[in-house]
């Protein structure tokens, strides 16, 4: 008898002396690895099988690059210190890697669940788009498990769906408006801008390929005076017939004032062009009123 390296147990013929042998039963024993811990941590959930926009995928990656050097306020029970503006506000190297943590203390087993469950939903593409994105899938489950202290595997999988939602979606369409208006160089005023956040933040805005600009284009449309010419002298800057330089915010408000003076009237039900990708600004540009109408944290775990 041999045993080879995967662990099965060879018998060689055996002589039943009337001229005829036979074979025993080959017996296989799988070796078992034991380095290998009983469960490996699986923080690994499926990207949506559709194009994303690359200027969101873009600003996605780096805020994930980013979130993971941020350190998380886990003795902390107020509800703003666990926010993702203020986690990426924070300068702060990390002092404790959070996806290290999970795993020390033991949650690698439900996480596991967790991201079959996520693999295996519905959720739409953005939710998925944005939990692909390991480092905020580990603040998702690091925010359940130790900010709302929820424990089983479908616990966390209905909050992770639901914080995804309310905070990772409102946070990245509110970075699409700044970048929307930084872009179209909008003379606003803080209430304008603050109107429009909350707008996008309240806004189930597609990531697909082509949606983003169009979406934001409209929300700011409705809080800035004469949108629909706004949005008419943008195209004429994008078009290339003139250097976009030269369109500074001064410039595009007298092409507006003139043409609403003229009586231009532009149809409601103008084909939506605007599929152009956002220019994202460098993130230490991220201003502080961007969030500050938002409610939403205001309630505090005991």
């Amino acid at each position: 008898m041999s045993t080879n390296i995967l662990g099965s147990a060879n018998f060689e013929k055996i002589s039943l002396g009337n001229g005829s042998s036979y074979t025993p039963i080959t017996a296989k024993f799988p070796i078992l690895d034991i380095a290998r811990p009983l469960w490996v941590s699986d923080f690994s959930v499926e990207p949506p099988r559709v194009k994303i926009d690359p200027s969101m995928k873009d600003i996605v990656e780096r805020i994930s690059k980013s979130l993971a050097t941020k350190s998380l306020k886990y003795k902390s029970r107020q509800r703003k210190d666990w926010s993702l503006k203020e986690i990426m506000k924070d300068g702060d190297s990390n002092k404790i890697n959070a996806k290290s943590k999970l795993v020390r203390d033991g949650f690698s087993a439900v996480i596991a669940e967790v991201s079959k469950m996520l693999n295996k939903s519905s959720i739409d593409h953005t939710s998925k788009f944005l939990l692909s994105n390991e480092p905020l899938y580990v603040y998702a489950l690091s925010f359940v498990i130790y900010y709302e202290k929820v424990k089983d595997a479908e616990g966390i999988n209905d909050r992770v769906i639901t914080l995804t939602e309310n905070e990772i979606k409102p946070f990245f369409n509110i970075l699409l408006a700044r970048a929307a208006i930084e872009q179209r160089h909008l003379n606003l005023s803080i209430e304008q801008r603050k109107d429009i956040y909350k707008a996008a933040s309240n806004t189930n805005i597609s990531y697909v390929k082509g949606m983003p600009a169009g979406a934001i284009s409209k929300i700011i449309a409705k809080y800035v005076d004469n949108g629909s010419i706004h949005d008419l002298v943008d195209r004429f800057f994008a078009s290339g017939e003139i250097d976009p330089a030269k369109g500074t915010p001064q410039i595009r408000q007298l092409m507006v004032n003139y043409l609403k003076e003229i009586g231009l009237v532009i149809p409601e039900d103008i084909p939506d062009e605007d599929s152009d990708d956002i220019s994202f600004t460098d993130l230490e540009a991220i201003e502080e009123d961007v969030f500050e109408s938002d409610n939403s944290h205001d309630d505090d775990v005991k």
